[in-house]
């Protein structure tokens, strides 16, 4: 499995931030180049070219939004709970690392003509509206976020390691340019 981490801001506050995390609506709305075919309540389904030339056909796309809750807000200066360190095991989501609040869990599967590929996301969300020392802005909200391609099948099974993850690395940051600019969007 590949796996990718890292940390993102955004600049909302985490209510906000959390209610446009779980609208799937607002998910697909962040994507370019995508052909939507349904949007529910907790699942979005959409046609794309995948990044690699070499395969020709329209994937689609699924995201569920699988666990999480907008009920509970933690802030930074409360605990956390160790176990959000082990987001995966073995190729899925891990019941343990399952907190009320501010982790949020995905999956994402792509199909197509000879390729299929299995997607787990995770999101934290940290409050970081009082954490700043005195005059110095900081962002709202942190992002703590791993994702883990947990199955290619077909085409996407003959791509070499390097390329998948130089691919993906680049959906990701365009991912969360276009998040950023869909929320600045949301605020006006």
């Amino acid at each position: 499995m590949l796996t990718f981490q890292g940390t993102h801001q955004l600049e909302t506050n985490l209510a906000h931030g959390k209610e446009l995390l779980i609208d799937p609506q607002f998910l697909v709305s962040a994507l370019r180049d995508v052909e939507v075919q349904s949007i529910s309540k907790d699942q979005a389904t959409w046609l794309m070219k995948p990044h690699f030339s070499f395969i020709k056909t329209s994937l689609e796309t699924t995201l569920t939004i699988l666990k999480g809750s907008k009920n509970s807000i933690t802030t930074s200066d409360e605990q956390k709970d160790s176990s959000h360190s082990e987001q995966f095991s073995s190729g899925v989501i891990s019941e343990g690392a399952i907190s009320e609040g501010n982790i949020f869990f995905y999956q994402v599967v792509s199909k197509g003509i000879g390729a299929t590929a299995e997607v787990e996301i995770s999101l934290q969300l940290t409050d970081l509206m009082n954490c700043g020392e005195s005059g110095v802005h900081a962002p709202p909200i942190m992002i703590q976020w791993q994702a883990g391609i947990t199955k290619l099948t077909g085409l996407l099974k003959l791509v070499p390691k390097g390329l998948i993850e130089s691919v993906a690395k680049q959906v990701i940051e365009e991912t969360w340019t276009n998040i950023d600019e869909q929320i600045k969007l949301s605020k006006s």
